[in-house]
Parts: C-alpha cells; structure tokens; sequence
C-alpha cells in the first residue's frame, strides 16, 4: 500500500484574499503540515493580497499571473500560467497537486500532463451553475477526465461530472468546521457596529449576485416593520463589483428610500468572524447557487439558528426543516421575509433550532473529513 508521509504536495487556488474555497485550501494546507507532508501553496496572485495566515512552514508562491483576460491576451496568459505551474512542479518533484476551483483545476490538468506528479481536482461550487466563459468550460468537459482524482462537495455536484466530462474517479468530501475559528486583520468588533440590545441576523459571503444579498435585503426590507429591533449586518464583501449585476446596489438605494440604510451594516471583510457568529440571533444563507456553504456549518456549529435558500446544492445536505435549521424554497423572498419574522418573534425555536444544529460538527468535524480526505490522497496516489 502508498504511503502516506512525507509528500511533497502543492495546493492550488487563485488567491488568498478571502472566500470560502480559499479558506478550505488554507486548512487543508494547515491539516497536511500536521500528518508530516511537505506543503507549497501556490496561487496565481501575488501574495500581497492574502487575506488567510499561512503557518511559516508550509511554502507560500504566488505566481502574480492573473494578468489579461481578454481576446488573445487571455489565451497567451493561460499558456503563460501552465508553463508557470509545470515549472513549479517539475522544481518541488512534487508528488501530488491538489487544485481548487475550475480553472485552477483545468490549468493544474495540463500543467501536469506528462509528469510525475499526480493531480487531484477540486469544484467548490455547483458547475451546473457556476457562471463559466465558454472557454473554460469546453475546456472542462474536454480536460477534466484526466485529472487521477476529482474531489467534490455534493452528491450532485458527482453525478453532473460523471455525466458532463466522463469522470470515472470521484469521491464526495463535505468541508470541514474548524473550532474556534482562527482570527487576524482586519478585525470589527459587533458593538462597534450594533447595540446590544438588538437582534442581529447575520450573512458572510464575498460575491453580492451569487449570495443572493439583494434578495437577503429584500426579504429584510418586507419584513422590517415587524421587526422594529432587528438589524441586518452582511460580512465578507470587499470589491462590489465582483459578479455584481448592479442588483444589490439597486436595492441597498431601495433601503435608503425607505429609511432602513442604518439598520443595514456592510462591514466587508473581517478576521473575526467567530465574535460575528457568537453575536447574531439568526443567520441566513440567501445564496442563489453554493457548493458546500462554509459559513452556513460555521453559524450552525456555532449554535445559530439559521435559515437557508434551498439552492442548488448543499443546504438541503446539511439542513433537515425545522429541525437543525430552516430551508426555504429557492429564491422565494416573500418566504425569506416570513421566515425572518417567524424567528425573530420567537426565541424559544431559535434557541432549540440553535442547539439542534450544533450536531453538524458530528459529520463536519475536522478528524472526520481529514480521514476522508487521507483516503483520497491514497486513492490518487496509487
């Protein structure tokens, strides 16, 4: 049987500057330097941007090529970019390389096409939805299938590689919780930003469209007379104008209009987001489409009641209704806005939904995933 010491392992992402898959890669990094592997986490970014710490021990490159994504300018990058991370590869002898994202995962594919190394693919979103340029996603169903493993969140997500790009190796490995959450800059204190005394429902995500924030501030816009203590704060977005439509813009000017702006908090990024989730009373996954939302198992994990848009795919494998947690029919605001009324009015289901969903560290616990995560590495290398 392989061993499984020593590797020499490159993890794979296009920045560190903050969402969900990168903080997975992060801790994946952090979790293989623990079982002894040597570790390089490479981006495509420079490093100046990183948002997540890295442990001095694992090897931090940043290939600074996000450079030109147009026209012919594009194609020349993304060839620039596989000689890049071949080159890196061929440098480190590196035994595996485990890549997250789409195109991180194509450009992986290629560069390792012909070496040594072994390459493990990881879609952090649902690719039947994820927004990809035609080129990547020919480039998905053509190239995919040679990757010696694919890693995936979801049953779904599974079965649409099977069907879409003839993968053949896949395994299904849900993201881990990590308690307590690690901290680092910046930091934004909850009484900063809200009193005391009132209910706070929470939301973390980077990009406004696929977060589905409009429709979070519409539900809140709908439901705000009735709760007249309750305020809206939304963590995690820093540059507005990733993947954003102008929806959200549209109707944060909508809560200005009706006087709500000052119980609408945008606190952008922040490194502690623990504080955030030990403060919120409720917190609410508005997503149009998701992979394996970390911030909805953090909030449970963390004992918040929560309610979650029944998107394709992940809250429906992580929420049983009305017991750990609520699902709401997709994209349905009028839903949204009752359920946040429902909650509000009603601390005795908050806290028995709160403690329900505590029990998802049972299947989400990092020892747990990491397990499963070790039996993948053996598979690809074998």
């Amino acid at each position: 049987m392989t061993s499984l010491t020593g590797k020499r392992i490159v993890i794979f992402t296009g920045t560190l500057r903050g969402g969900g898959a990168e903080r997975s890669a992060v801790l994946l990094a952090h979790a293989l330097l623990a079982r002894g592997h040597d570790i390089t986490l490479l981006t495509l970014s420079g490093t100046s941007s990183d948002f997540f710490p890295v442990d001095p021990a694992i090897r931090r490159v940043g290939l600074d090529l996000m450079g030109e994504n147009r026209g012919l300018g594009k194609i020349w990058a993304t060839v620039q970019r596989i000689r890049a991370i071949r080159r890196m590869l061929r440098t480190l002898e590196a035994d595996l390389a485990i890549a997250f994202m789409t195109q991180e995962s194509i450009l992986t594919i290629l560069a390792g096409l012909g070496l040594r190394t072994r390459v493990i693919a990881s879609e952090r979103s649902n690719p039947n939805r994820d927004p990809q340029p035609a080129l990547w996603r020919f480039l998905r169903r053509h190239v995919y299938r040679f990757a010696d493993l694919h890693v995936v969140q979801t049953q779904v997500m599974a079965e649409w590689l099977r069907t879409q790009t003839r993968v053949t190796r896949s395994v299904v490995i849900a993201n881990p919780v990590v308690l307590p959450l690690p901290e680092n800059a910046p930091r934004v204190a909850p009484a900063d930003v809200v009193p005391d005394s009132v209910g706070v429902i929470l939301a973390v995500g980077s990009v406004p469209y696929v977060k589905g924030f409009d429709l979070l501030v519409r539900s809140f816009i709908g439901g705000a007379s009735d709760m007249p203590n309750w305020h809206l704060v939304i963590a995690g977005m820093g540059d507005l104008d990733q993947q954003n439509d102008g929806s959200f813009d549209a109707v944060m000017q909508e809560a200005d209009k009706v006087g709500l702006a000052s119980r609408i908090h945008l606190i952008g990024r922040c490194g502690n987001l623990g504080d955030w989730y030990r403060r919120a009373d409720v917190f609410v996954l508005s997503s149009r489409y998701e992979g394996m939302p970390n911030v909805l198992l953090e909030a449970m994990a963390h004992g918040v009641a929560s309610a979650a848009f029944d998107c394709p795919t992940g809250p429906a494998e992580i929420i049983q209704n009305d017991e750990n947690g609520i699902l709401i029919p997709a994209e349905d605001v009028p839903a949204l806005t009752n359920a946040l009324r429902d909650l509000a009015a009603n601390e005795a289901a908050r806290r028995r939904l709160g403690t329900q969903a505590m029990q998802v560290l049972q299947n989400h616990g990092v020892a747990h995933i990491m397990q499963e995560w070790d039996n993948a590495l053996l598979r690809a290398l074998k």
